[in-house]
């Protein structure tokens, strides 16, 4: 029973559809400009982030209004943190950095889109 969220007392279990991760991304805060004279300069500003994606496909119009609802209070955008539990139950501490959250509605009323998720 993965792909789910969870925050306290709330949770967010996707029933319909697929969900399948991206592989995970690791990048470094860093800031990168040439100067006049053409060299490039770099500052680190030491801080690597993971995130990965969560690709939905035909989601039920349910689970659609209730990642909604989850991403407009629980998670509140990017500001707050919980635990997500992938297909096979590993967890990850993690902020949504998908910002708006953006979600296509098909002919047959479902829904596909795709989130970023941060490993906090």
């Amino acid at each position: 029973m993965g792909n789910k969220f969870i925050s306290g007392a709330n949770s967010l279990q996707f029933t319909e559809g697929t969900v399948y991760s991206e592989p995970q991304k690791i990048a470094k805060q860093q800031v990168a400009e040439r100067t006049a004279s053409g060299i490039l300069q770099t500052e680190d500003y030491g801080v690597t982030i993971k995130s990965f994606t969560l690709v939905f496909l035909n989601m039920s119009e349910v689970d659609y209004n209730d990642l909604a609802t989850w991403y407009d209070t629980i998670s509140d955008g990017v500001l707050n943190s919980f635990t997500y539990y992938d297909a096979i139950e590993n967890t990850y501490t993690v902020v949504i950095r998908t910002n708006p959250l953006q979600f296509t509605e098909n002919d047959a009323g479902f829904y596909s889109g795709r989130i970023e998720l941060e490993i906090v």
